[in-house]
């Protein structure tokens, strides 16, 4: 079920008022039963492995919960470790697996015949997946104990504002809030309603219409060339943030008013002053989850192996490691290993500075301003790889990018039945990524939604009206309705 649809508002407008009417003790079922229909609404197949998956991690919990004895717990953490990660196997890589293994065999001469293999992916395996794994390895670590009730934590795990894209919940932030006695309160509907309602606007309104250009040339990036390529990736780059954060300002929203607390995913990432900074506020979520649960395991590891004699190639190796695994999780392509290894190699490069004491640049706010733009560029060019269909189509993109030899205002044509005017279409894109940028500034600077609320009421629903607005529009006009990007991770 999409978030931009008839059948969620419906099903948000059934589900959402009763739940401040039933009594305390049933709203957790209540909202289990309410994710369970939203999981299940267009595969329902898919419910039984998210339910499976549920009843093991929770009987893997309550076991490791009853006992001390230190083989047992590494055996019943390991068990859920290949659990999980058999999942992603199998719905995310098993074709992939399956091509390379065909690649391997026919380079050495083994004969080998490349078979079609694909499963239809359940909405959300990774971001569940993901929440479940770190539940475990906490109880291991004894920094959580195991939740005894069963509908507590099918509740956490299948939540449906966050299952489907996160933020990646932690049980130790999420649970507690499910069992506090939630009253209806004004104020904090009314913030999850405008978080709502700018999300929608980020997506449907700026990465939908960027998503027109993007699409019409990173699908065929032969056909064009130069400043053509350049525009595409500039609003590519503004398509995957509006899109992703959207979607994130919604579940929030969501979450808000039914009285949950979810984790704030994106921090301006585009003011960043470098790549490190980056990912402290791009995915935060996702950045959290891979330092506490891949990063600083694999570099103690290493560092334990190394006897400590060489920290810094420890650490420039485990970002490489670490970036390559967490492009492969994105998506079975080697384009996405490349961009997760382009990021490693960023970090590398920073750490490696950083632990040198180089400054290429003296700081003032001049250089700050070049250091924005420089994060902007090595981050935009990294995203070539991430949204191109193949590594040939992205190396292709590369090597054209400043191949000037035809205007880019053709490649527009696909505006054509929204307007008459490719520029003005253009212009309208640019002034939309100007917004998103300038939102952001002001949110850094003092607090978006804390500014607006200073503001009188009457501008405040000017505004309201004007986003309500500006968001049917997109939508009557919209040649198609686009699926929120990481709805395919």
């Amino acid at each position: 079920m999409a978030f931009i649809s008839v059948e969620f508002i419906l099903f948000i407008c059934v589900v959402v008022p009763p739940y401040f009417l039933v009594p305390h003790r049933w709203r957790i079922p209540y909202l289990l039963l309410s994710s369970y229909l939203f999981y299940s609404y267009n595969h329902p197949f898919y419910a039984l492995v998210l339910l499976g998956s549920t009843l093991a991690d929770y009987g893997i919990g309550r076991s490791m919960g009853q006992t001390d004895n230190l083989a047992r717990r590494n055996f019943l953490l390991i068990s859920s470790l290949i659990l999980n990660v058999g999942l992603l196997v199998i719905f995310k890589y098993l074709g992939f697996l399956n091509n390379a293994l065909g690649t391997v065999l026919g380079a050495v001469g083994f004969p080998y015949t490349v078979g079609e293999v694909s499963l239809l992916m359940p909405l959300g395996v990774s971001f569940y997946t993901f929440a479940k794994i770190a539940y475990i390895i906490d109880v291991y670590r004894k920094k959580f104990a195991p939740e005894q009730n069963i509908i507590t934590f099918a509740t956490f795990v299948s939540f449906f504002p966050n299952i489907a894209s996160g933020p990646i919940e932690r049980a130790e932030h999420f649970i507690p809030q499910l069992k506090e006695h939630i009253r209806f309160e004004e104020e904090r509907v009314v913030g999850g309603l405008r978080l709502i309602l700018w999300g929608v606007f980020k997506k449907v309104v700026i990465a939908d219409r960027l998503a027109l250009y993007v699409s019409s040339v990173y699908d065929y990036p032969q056909d064009h060339q130069g400043l053509t390529l350049l525009v595409a990736t500039l609003f590519l780059a503004f398509q995957i943030y509006a899109d992703f954060s959207g979607y994130t300002d919604i579940a929030r929203g969501i979450a808000r008013i039914l009285g949950i607390n979810l984790f704030e995913n994106f921090r301006q990432p585009y003011l960043s002053k470098s790549i490190l900074e980056f990912w402290r506020r791009w995915h935060i979520s996702l950045t959290t989850w891979i330092r506490e649960y891949l990063f600083f395991p694999l570099s103690r590891y290493l560092l334990k192996r190394t006897k400590r004699r060489h920290p810094r190639l420890v650490e420039i190796s485990t970002y490489l490691i670490i970036m390559s695994a967490v492009g492969l999780w994105h998506g079975a392509n080697w384009t996405f290993v490349f961009w997760g290894l382009l990021h490693g190699i960023y970090m590398s490069v920073e750490t490696f500075l950083n632990a040198r004491r180089i400054q290429l640049v003296p700081h003032n706010w001049i250089t700050d301003i070049l250091k924005v733009v420089t994060t902007f560029i090595l981050v935009s060019f990294a995203w070539i790889y991430f949204r191109a269909l193949s590594l040939s189509d992205a190396n292709y993109i590369v090597a054209n990018l400043f191949n000037f030899g035809d205007d880019f205002l053709p490649s527009f044509s696909i505006y054509g039945t929204l307007s008459n005017s490719y520029l003005e279409q253009f212009l309208i894109s640019l002034g939309l990524i100007g917004l998103l940028i300038f939102s952001d500034w002001i949110d850094a600077k003092w607090g978006f939604f804390k500014l607006f609320n200073d503001t009188p009421i009457l501008a405040r629903f000017v505004f309201y009206y004007a986003l309500i607005a500006l968001i049917f529009g997109n939508l009557i006009s919209a040649q198609v309705i686009q699926n929120f990007v990481y709805f395919q991770f």
